[in-house]
């Protein structure tokens, strides 16, 4: 019996290993919007980009979600639906997203175009490395190319 669960137990521990390296070779690179939304963190990303570009008041249960409470204690609940209401739709319209990528296990760089200031931006994202992965850092800035990969809009809906 005893040489049965070893066995077992082996069998085990070496299909996980194998899942976690397949999980793991899949989520570093250029992301589609399927493995964003299947990623804690990148579904977080696809979440805050589909609310800016609604153009609709968020939630402070929204905010909670998405933003880990360490940015929400730095920038504030406030600040933080500012950004996402006011501040990014008046300077930059909606966000077109042309190439999502993850840098890092939990960094993602996200690349779109601005449909009132028709510029390119640099989105980072970084998620604090536990569940439930909520963005703990963001930064956003213009760029004066389309970055290298770039094709046609992706669609997020």
């Amino acid at each position: 019996m005893k040489k049965v669960s070893s066995f077992f137990t082996l069998v085990l521990v070496i299909l996980l290993s194998i899942s976690v390296e397949k999980a793991e070779a899949q989520s570093m690179g250029k992301q589609t919007v399927a493995m964003m939304e299947e990623s804690p963190a990148g579904s977080k990303i696809i979440r805050f980009i589909k609310a800016v570009n609604k153009g609709e008041p968020v939630s402070e249960e929204f905010i909670k979600t998405i933003f880990h409470e360490d940015l929400i204690a730095k920038a504030g609940l406030g600040r933080l639906k500012e950004i996402m209401e006011n501040e990014i739709p008046q300077n930059d319209g909606k966000l077109t997203v042309y190439l999502m990528k993850r840098t890092e296990r939990y960094k993602f760089e996200i690349f779109v175009k601005g449909s009132k200031s028709n510029e390119w931006l640099k989105m980072e994202f970084l998620h604090k490395g536990a569940n439930p992965y909520r963005i703990v850092s963001m930064g956003l800035d213009a760029i004066d190319n389309a970055p290298e990969g770039v094709d046609k809009p992706i669609k997020l809906d």
